[in-house]
């Protein structure tokens, strides 16, 4: 997977979250976009959207599953079907991710014109050392151009 499917999700909740997603609809989504969850961790999946999207009046029993706390499928599927929103815990990890990628993007301008003021920096020391010598040159000379004007 190229694209990591939390995002993903927290994304398409995020556009929604005036009028919320159902699961089978976040899964339609994922599947459109080539993520949709399979197999066990379809499972894990499952139970991460009911802990991050709320739905009044759905009632979550855990299990545990292999070390971890999952909702029971049983008392998930149901519901999938009913909106839910992201919670204000999903919408602040979510706008977190957001300013990461915004600062990552930012440092690599940043670098890009450092680089360039690196480079202009060294053109311009190249420029002067090279007058300088025309200079001494011109000196020996005792006939510099731009002295004579």
């Amino acid at each position: 997977m190229t694209e990591n499917i939390y995002i993903k999700s927290y994304e398409f909740g995020y556009k929604n979250l005036s009028t919320g997603i159902a699961y089978n609809e976040l899964i339609n989504y994922l599947d459109a976009q080539g993520l949709k969850p399979t197999g066990d961790f379809e499972k894990y999946f499952h139970s991460w959207f009911y802990f991050n999207f709320y739905a009044p009046f759905i009632y979550i029993q855990l299990r545990s599953l292999r070390n971890a706390y999952v909702a029971d499928e049983t008392n998930l599927l149901p519901h999938d079907n009913v909106k839910a929103i992201l919670t204000g815990e999903a919408q602040k990890e979510y706008l977190s991710y957001l300013t990461l990628q915004q600062a990552k993007k930012d440092a690599s301008n940043a670098l890009k014109l450092s680089r360039i003021a690196i480079y202009i920096s060294i053109g311009v020391a190249f420029v002067q050392i090279v007058l300088q010598i025309i200079d001494m040159v011109m000196d020996k000379n005792s006939f510099c151009l731009w002295r004579a004007f």
